[in-house]
This record gives structure tokens, sequence and C-alpha cells, in this order.
């Protein structure tokens, strides 16, 4: 969430899609985004996907707020 300024909606999409794209169990998923946080290292595949979903989301447009 920090690294890229996710909301916690944001950052849970992320997950999601990198777990469905790499058919990673969720939980380990964020395993290892946590342990990066810690001065570890993503596997080259989970950097890749992260970037993806992160840039495939700021590329969606807005949802319309109800009137």
């Amino acid at each position: 969430m920090a690294s890229f300024e996710l909301s916690p909606e944001d950052a849970w999409s992320v997950l999601v899609s990198v777990s469905q794209n790499t058919n990673t169990k969720l939980h380990q998923v964020a395993d290892e985004v946590v342990t990066t946080s810690h001065g570890g290292a993503h596997s080259e595949t989970v950097q890749q996907h992260v970037a993806a979903a992160v840039s495939a989301l700021r590329a969606a447009p807005e949802p319309c707020a109800d009137p």
C-alpha cells in the first residue's frame, strides 16, 4: 500500500490479481509482499505481476459516484 500509495481496497485488488495471474495462493503472495517490506526481494514473477496489476488499476476509469 505504501510503496504504490494504494487504498486498502486497491491493495487487496492487486493481491487478488497477482494471486490469480500467478496461480499462487493469496496468503503466499501476501506473505511475500510483507517479507519484502522487511528488506527481502520479490521474485521476478511476482514483481512483474504486481507492477502490471498496479498499472492496470491506475489505468482503469474512476467509478462514477451516485448523484
